[in-house]
């Protein structure tokens, strides 16, 4: 069985990136689509940001200075980000626009809603196997017995896990498909290291101090982010 994080993005921009994928394809001219696959990376990453680690934040109540480091990270990221992306998109050929056409379709997920014209979009990252048990055998534990600081550890271990893979999947691979320079590339890779340290930093910080209440959330939310495909 195959383990995926869904996000869900909204049917605009679900549409803008079936209609750009669908241009890329019709015309793979080089710097052609640049400021529009610059846009779809950036607003995509900040929908993940949002969905993932911010927007839970606000529900459970979390410290506002914690709130306030991830929001500065993420803007910290998406400037570092866009200049990068621009630099490698308009540096590509027709084969390797065709390339990101592909690699962008298989992200994209829609959930058809019968004979209905609007459809629920989401985007997918895949995740291992042994991730996709850890999170789901967290569910597990803390619904039959949310006791704070139980499990500290095993949260900032699925926690970064999964951005692991999220920044794996979505960076490093498009990169490799780009042929990014070596230079860009290992500074991409140093800014992800540099992420997943504050990540677990906050993440001690915050589940550490969560009450049952709070545990019992985050386990819905795990729940809600992680799910599988039958092989």
């Amino acid at each position: 069985m195959s383990y995926y994080l869904r996000c869900p993005i909204t049917e605009e921009h679900g549409k803008t990136a079936h209609e750009l994928i669908s241009k890329l394809r019709e015309k793979p001219i080089p710097k052609l689509h640049t400021s529009q696959l610059v846009d779809i990376t950036v607003t995509g990453t900040a929908i993940q940001i949002d969905h993932y680690f911010i927007n839970p934040m606000i529900e459970l109540k979390i410290s506002p200075f914690i709130q306030q480091m991830i929001v500065l990270g993420k803007k910290t990221g998406l400037s570092i980000m866009s200049p990068i992306s621009k630099r490698s998109y308009d540096h590509m050929n027709s084969d390797q626009i065709l390339r990101i056409a592909d690699f962008l379709e298989t992200f994209l997920w829609i959930e058809q809603k019968g004979v209905s014209t609007h459809h629920k979009y989401y985007m997918e990252c895949p995740l291992s196997e042994s991730v996709g048990k850890l999170a789901k055998q967290l569910v597990t534990l803390i619904r039959n017995n949310p006791s704070p600081k139980t499990y500290t550890d095993k949260l900032v271990q699925l926690t970064v896990q999964s951005a692991q893979a999220q920044f794996d999947f979505y960076f490093i691979k498009p990169m490799n498909i780009l042929n990014i320079s070596p230079f860009f590339k290992r500074m991409s890779e140093v800014g992800i290291q540099q992420g997943l340290s504050i990540i677990s930093t906050v993440g001690h910080k915050s589940y550490d101090h969560m009450s049952k209440q709070q545990l019992l959330k985050i386990a819905d939310y795990i729940d809600q982010f992680v799910f599988f495909h039958k092989a």
